[in-house]
C-alpha cells in the first residue's frame, strides 16, 4: 500500500464524503521519506487525522483494564523500540504479578535490558 496513492486518495475521498477519517500512516509506505512527509502534511491540511498504529490501537483499547489490555501490552512490548518494550513489560508486572516476573526475566536475559531488581 503506497502512502501517496493507496492511502491518500481513499482518505481524501472519504473526507469529502463527510467521514471522520484517520490515516494510519505507518501501515503504508513509499520509497522516499519526503513523499511520506508531503502526504502527511497534505492529509492533515485536508482534515484527515494522521496517526500511527500504536495510537489507533491504544484509542480502540481505551482502558488498559479491559480484557484485551494485557494482549495489547504484549503486542506493544514486542513490536516497539526497546525503551517502550521495557515500560510495557514493567506495566504488566503491576497487572499480572509474579507470573509476569518470570516472563520479564526471560525477556530481559534474551535482549539485555536491565530488569530493575527482578
Amino acid at each position: 500500500v503506497t502512502t501517496d496513492v493507496c492511502l491518500a486518495f481513499p482518505c481524501l475521498s472519504a473526507k469529502q464524503a463527510g467521514f471522520d477519517v484517520h490515516a494510519v500512516i505507518d501501515a503504508s509506505g513509499t520509497w522516499n521519506s519526503m513523499v511520506t512527509q508531503t502526504v502527511t502534511i497534505d492529509l492533515a491540511a485536508q482534515g484527515v487525522r494522521v496517526r500511527n498504529w500504536t495510537a489507533i490501537s491504544a484509542e480502540l483499547q481505551n482502558d488498559w483494564r479491559r480484557e484485551t489490555g494485557e494482549q495489547l501490552a504484549g503486542l506493544f512490548a514486542t513490536g516497539l523500540p526497546n525503551e517502550y518494550q521495557s515500560f510495557m513489560l514493567q506495566r504488566s508486572i503491576v497487572v499480572q504479578g509474579y507470573r509476569t516476573c518470570f516472563l520479564l526475566e526471560r525477556f530481559h536475559s534474551r535482549c539485555g535490558i536491565h530488569c530493575f531488581g527482578i
